[in-house]
């Protein structure tokens, strides 16, 4: 049993640069050895967390990163070093949220230990231009208790956080979070993460609220409004080696402590 079962599905189509896309899985790997996370995780009923990630692009091209894996405050450090690493193994194609919606819900299925929450968290940078509207894939998610949450990084379609609240996000308590641009996109992924991991209950509201806080992300929390393709899985691009100076440097910088991992 975990308390939360969440996928990450993070966008790696032709809109989203090499650099791009690994200040998104740098991002994650930051927020998971961020204090405030592991007690996050620390403070669920059962202290355990399941994550899996999914890069998509074009309907026939999303890949299972990182398969579920069982993650507690005291392992945290070790999956951020994981997720650090990761190589990119989609490159290129067309943005299609909802086959990876669709894919999302065919890993979700495979997930294997009962969870009391299970959040798909898709981040992305542009509206559906392959493939199927992801309204469908979101209902059928949604119908099956599984809530859908956004990151939308708006670097490229200024409207895109309206696109994801209109037709992504579904199921009790669904937000859109805001990055306004990649170089956001770590401090939007902490904030996403704490209101997702926290223990007390996700309150759904009649209507869409919008906090824009300068020089930072924006969160907008919607009501609940609302899986599988072919799928392509192909390394593409190994994980750069840049790291450590530019993730101590970040770190020594940022307004709270962060305890590294060991490289």
């Amino acid at each position: 049993m975990v308390d939360t079962a969440l996928l990450l599905a993070l966008d790696a189509s032709s809109s989203v640069d090499r650099d791009e896309y690994f200040l998104q899985t740098e991002g994650i790997s930051i927020a998971f050895v961020d204090p405030e996370i592991q007690e996050a995780i620390a403070a669920g009923p059962t202290g355990r967390i399941a994550v899996a990630v999914v890069s998509w692009s074009h309907p026939d091209r999303q890949s299972l990163d990182l398969d579920w894996q069982i993650v507690t405050a005291e392992t945290a450090p070790a999956f951020a070093e994981t997720m650090f690493n990761l190589p990119r193994n989609i490159e290129g194609g067309g943005t299609a949220v909802g086959a990876a919606l669709l894919r999302a819900g065919t890993v979700m299925e495979g997930l294997p230990f009962p969870a009391i929450r299970r959040v798909i968290d898709v981040s992305g940078d542009g509206k559906t231009s392959a493939g199927p509207l992801p309204g469908g894939a979101r209902d059928a998610l949604v119908a099956q208790g599984i809530t859908v949450n956004g990151l939308a990084i708006v670097n490229e379609e200024a409207d895109v956080d309206d696109y994801y609240a209109a037709e992504v996000i579904g199921g009790p308590g669904a937000f859109v979070e805001v990055a306004r641009d990649y170089e956001d996109f770590r401090r939007a992924i902490r904030r996403k993460l704490l209101r997702e991991l926290r223990s007390e209950p996700l309150v759904a509201q009649s209507g869409a609220t919008v906090s824009r806080v300068p020089s930072a992300a924006t969160t907008r929390t919607l009501a609940p409004a609302g899986r599988s393709g072919p799928v392509t899985d192909q390394l593409v691009s190994p994980r750069r080696t840049r790291p450590v100076p530019w993730l101590m440097a970040w770190i020594t910088t940022a307004s709270r402590p962060i305890s590294v991992f060991s490289r």
